[in-house]
């Protein structure tokens, strides 16, 4: 024999043995597997106790109070039942809440006006109807629970647009930019109501403005705060404005009788900015520039100050010169 014969041979020998150890093989996971299924069944028939977490759910609350505490989403019960049922508790992700009604079962703490208080023992009788005659409870684990209102309060509030941008060469805010509407009803807590003045649009950047702009934004949210407006239309009206001045007569305020006051110059000249459409609407009527005769006795000087006291509230960048003007005072015989 020859040794490719025996090695032919070998091969067909080593064949023969991995099938029975393959056979043998699996015969032994199977009977495995037989046995620890009746293991794992028999013992899921037993009685245990362990502690579940079931979820929990309040309702009834007071609509006119807000709660500040953090309400527990799920309640540790010490239970007792059979390990099926208990395996299906510890492992399940569809449970029926447990329904606590507020007005119920909370009482006030201490007299407190925003306190209460819920002791679990008073719903542990409806707590075995949720889980049902297969399941005891044995405690539950959490002995009360606190809840704590703040009282709700409303008031109304400007809107404030918060908004950039610029304007173009020659051009101006032909008015102050209009919200519609331009205020809002806001509600929550009074600790926190108490400190809010307005309401901010979202920021909004409209760049360099050369034509009038209307746009639609809404609100920046305030955490616990309910906004009665969710959006506002904001309106920015532009247009080209020219430079232009007007001389006006100073106006002598508080001269007694018995002087005579004479003021060097006795005009002052008023340079603003316009818009193109009022330009023709501003009249000399429109100003007031004065001096105050009871001031000059605060002065060592012969100078006394001019004060614009009146224009018009739609032109920009008002300036007038001089500032200060000569006096000379008579007296009267």
């Amino acid at each position: 024999m020859n040794i490719k014969n025996i090695t032919d041979e070998f091969k067909k020998i080593v064949k023969v043995e991995k099938k029975k150890l393959d056979k043998n093989f699996m015969t032994l996971i199977v009977f495995m597997f037989i046995s620890t299924s009746f293991w794992f069944l028999t013992t899921l028939n037993k009685t245990y106790e362990t502690e579940i977490s079931y979820p929990i759910r309040f309702t009834n609350f007071n609509e006119n109070q807000k709660i500040i505490n953090n309400l527990p989403k799920k309640i540790k019960l010490r239970v007792k039942s059979d390990g099926y049922t208990l395996l299906r508790y510890k492992w399940s992700f569809t449970l029926i809440p447990h329904i606590v009604d507020i007005k119920k079962y909370f009482y006030k703490l201490n007299n407190s006006s925003d306190k209460y208080y819920l002791l679990t023992s008073n719903i542990k009788s409806n707590f075995r109807k949720t889980l049902g005659s297969e399941v005891t409870i044995i405690d539950i684990m959490q002995d009360s629970v606190i809840l704590q209102y703040t009282k709700t309060i409303s008031k109304k509030v400007k809107i404030i647009p918060n908004i950039e941008y610029e304007l173009d060469k020659q051009f101006m805010l032909k008015e102050d930019i209009k919200l519609v509407p331009d205020s809002c009803i806001i509600t929550g807590p009074i600790q926190i109501i108490d400190t809010i003045e307005f309401v901010k649009t979202e920021p909004l950047e409209l760049g360099i403005l050369e034509k009038s702009i209307s746009r639609n934004i809404g609100l920046k949210p305030i955490k616990e705060i309910k906004i009665s407006e969710k959006r506002t239309s904001i309106r920015v009206e532009i247009e080209k404005f020219t430079e232009a001045s007007i001389t006006i007569p100073i106006i002598i305020k508080n001269l007694p009788d018995t002087a005579t006051i004479t003021i060097m110059p006795s005009k002052i000249d008023i340079s603003y900015l316009v818009s193109l459409s009022e330009y023709n609407n501003v009249k000399a009527e429109m100003f007031k520039a004065i001096v105050d005769y009871n001031t000059i006795n605060n002065t060592n000087s012969n100078r006394i100050k001019v004060r614009l006291t009146k224009y018009p509230s739609n032109l920009q960048r008002i300036s007038y010169s001089p500032h200060h003007t000569k006096f000379i005072i008579y007296k009267n015989d």
